[in-house]
């Protein structure tokens, strides 16, 4: 029993998911249903805290971490980041995030959860796929998958987990913007990051 701390970005906080307000959302609809058939109580079980903001790059995270994560009562069990869309992205054709620097920030991130949990408790997600051309004028498909390799790399030489979302959503999965993932999408995405966790 205990607290799953999410910490990420829009689609972390399920931005545009209409139905049931993204992936944390249903995972927190998931637990609730599961402490609700277990012991007759709600929150009696393991629940889910989401701290996200759009538009956050890794460094806006790490900055609000400390906190953040200090106004939560009761023992946090695990801490999941699910960043490095917007680092990888280009506002104006400039570049918002240093591939370097990117990687110092996820060591930093490592560093501040595994302060609290341990190592073995801190899950990054990996980025998801954009569909390539919806999001051509805001992301390069080369540069998210870089990117996405850093946030794999710097976990695993950590002792972290990784969860792998590159390649699980279909164009189809995604809003007009071909960003951020519609209700399906992010049906998919729970799917997905449950199994690693359930």
């Amino acid at each position: 029993m205990g607290k799953i701390v999410i910490f990420g970005d829009s689609i972390t906080r399920g931005s545009f998911d209409l139905e049931k307000g993204g992936w944390t959302n249903r995972l927190k609809i998931f637990f609730w249903e599961k402490n609700y058939e277990k012991t007759g109580n709600y929150h009696d079980g393991h629940t889910a805290s989401c701290f996200a903001v759009g538009g956050d790059l890794s460094l806006d995270i790490a900055k609000r971490f400390d906190f953040e994560i200090k106004t939560l009562r009761g023992e946090i069990k695990k801490i999941i980041f699910a960043v490095g869309i917007n680092d990888s992205g280009f506002v104006d054709e400039n570049k918002r995030g240093d591939a370097k620097n990117f990687e110092k920030n996820i060591e930093i991130l490592v560093k501040k959860g595994s302060e609290i949990v341990g190592e073995g408790n801190v899950y990054f997600i990996g980025i998801t796929n954009v569909h390539s051309d919806a999001a051509k004028d805001w992301f390069d498909v080369d540069r998210v998958k870089k990117f996405d390799e850093i946030i794999e790399n710097t976990a695993d030489e950590n002792g972290c987990n990784f969860i792998s979302m590159y390649g699980t959503l279909n164009d189809d999965d995604f809003c007009n913007d071909g960003l951020h993932p519609n209700a399906h999408g992010h049906k998919k995405m729970f799917e997905h990051i449950k199994g690693f966790l359930d």
